[in-house]
């Protein structure tokens, strides 16, 4: 449970170069009159065809009414909805295909969108610092954005691009932590 004012996990230790990168979590949001990070992944820099980040949140200053969004830092691609329930657990997927530049974006096992990206990795340094319930703001630089309702569990791949099948699959008996090519998982 995070409180949306002061509760987040903070881990590391996920690195490497990604041209695939998957997520599966489920959730329930207590309210979107914020913004707010659910995760946030990586650091923000840009390089060679690749970003360093990669996060989930719930965007009330650009969106009326919020988004909730998959996103890759310096706006390499955003895709997202404004058709979710409050106080309700949803399923949330989040799908790059660094080889095809395509980001998408999954509830409930249905994709509601995708989009073309400018990048074709994410990269994750050895001494980034990982995020659960809370954000990075670039313009205070520190840790902002948190998170106010439920994580169930949150499971990252990489090496993979869940299919919708798979997606649909963990709909129904979320992962246990013993997956090809899963990467981090909490619960």
């Amino acid at each position: 449970s995070f409180d949306g004012v002061d509760d987040n996990v903070l881990f590391n230790g996920l690195n490497g170069v990604y041209s695939n990168f998957s997520f599966v979590t489920k959730v329930k949001l207590n309210s979107n009159n914020q913004f707010q990070s659910l995760f946030y992944l990586g650091e923000e820099f840009s390089g060679n065809n690749t970003t360093g980040s990669i996060d989930l949140t719930i965007d009330n200053i650009n969106y009326n009414p919020a988004q909730l969004q998959v996103s890759l830092n310096f706006n390499h691609g955003v895709v997202g909805t404004q058709s979710y329930n409050l106080n309700t657990w949803i399923d949330i997927a989040g799908v790059f295909d660094g080889v095809n530049q395509i980001l998408s974006l999954y509830i409930d096992g249905l994709l509601v969108g995708s989009v073309s990206t400018s990048v074709s990795s994410i990269t994750f340094l050895n001494n980034y610092v990982h995020k659960i319930g809370i954000g990075y703001s670039s313009s205070t630089q520190s840790l902002a954005n948190f998170f106010n309702g439920n994580i169930s569990h949150l499971a990252l791949f990489s090496g993979t691009i869940l299919t919708s099948q798979e997606i649909q699959q963990y709909v129904l008996c979320p992962p246990v932590g013993n997956e090809t090519n899963l990467v981090a998982y909490y619960n």
